[in-house]
């Protein structure tokens, strides 16, 4: 019996300085089944010379796309478009894949009811030498809905089914941000069951001056994001408290620091309320004590005044 292939689908803009550490981390898995669909997203730099230069010595593995500079997503569904696998990996090209990864993951979903499955990764500076953080998603097999509002499931983690991501038609490409968190709860949504195998799947590069990187105006489009899709999470039997005090944190937050006009404030404040209508979910004793006695609306004026210092 053939072992199935796994597609890998890289979106690749001005990614030269680190792509190539990224394309061996796939050559060099232990799982040899793969195909890599690299799509170069309108680069300035050297990319295209970089993936052309791979693909020579992979000719029958490796498949570069030359596109116009549409964004990630787009490239992504680019790359799922031509993908021939029964699972597909996308991997951000700055990323780098346990050596492992694909062969333990092929093989739990392989053995399991699961439509896709998550591990555990580590966050790392720029240079790939300070350890900035470590991420586990074990809840996600017990809470998919709450672990998919509450947490970002990163690009790379995951292992998918082809047909399940293909189903809900790849990433969209309206989010500036934001998308993997769309995304991941559409997946949800859709009734994509998720697994959970414990280890280290790769190493996150955190770059400086990247989108992801300005949490102010990734919790603005976050915010934009729940409201699309509140209609549907809103039917679900999963939606848990701590999901929708967590909503109801990502619009207080939104409302202080993402500042603008009135309407905006006003409008935060009502999608806040609509998730949890009292000041429980504020994790202070003192913003509690504080809200009871001005309003949510009071705080967050004063919360305004505190950081703008």
């Amino acid at each position: 019996m053939t072992a199935p292939t796994v597609s890998v689908v890289i979106p690749c803009y001005n990614s030269a300085k680190y792509l190539p550490e990224t394309l061996q981390s796939v050559i060099h898995q232990s799982y040899k089944h793969w195909e890599i669909i690299a799509v170069n997203d309108g680069s300035k730099d050297n990319t295209l010379e970089v993936l052309r230069a791979f693909a020579e010595r992979e000719p029958e593995k490796i498949q570069v796309i030359d596109s116009e500079n549409q964004g990630a997503c787009a490239a992504r569904n680019l790359g799922l478009s031509k993908a021939t696998g029964q699972y597909v990996q996308f991997l951000d090209a700055d990323d780098v894949l346990k050596s492992d990864k694909l062969e333990n993951q092929v093989g739990y979903l392989g053995e399991s009811s699961f439509d896709w499955v998550v591990g555990d990764y580590t966050m790392f500076d720029q240079t790939m030498e300070i350890k900035m953080g470590f991420v586990e998603l074990a809840s996600i097999e017990e809470k998919p809905l709450e672990t998919s509002i509450t947490s970002i499931i990163n690009t790379t983690n995951p292992l998918y089914k082809t047909a399940c991501v293909k189903n809900i038609g790849g990433y969209r490409v309206q989010w500036p941000s934001a998308q993997d968190y769309d995304f991941h709860i559409r997946l949800v949504l859709s009734g994509a069951k998720p697994g959970y195998l414990s280890g280290k799947t790769f190493d996150k590069r955190e770059v400086a001056g990247s989108i992801s990187s300005n949490w102010v105006k990734v919790n603005r489009v976050t915010c934009r994001v729940i409201e699309d899709l509140k209609p549907a999470i809103l039917t679900q039997e999963g939606l848990t408290d701590t999901a929708r005090k967590h909503i109801a944190t990502l619009y207080y937050n939104t409302a202080i620091h993402a500042s603008g006009e009135i309407a905006d404030l006003e409008h935060d404040l009502s999608e806040m309320a609509s998730w949890w209508g009292d000041p429980e979910f504020l994790g202070s004793g003192l913003k509690k004590m504080i809200a009871k006695a001005l309003g949510v609306r009071g705080l967050v004026h004063l919360d305004r005044l505190r950081f703008a210092k």
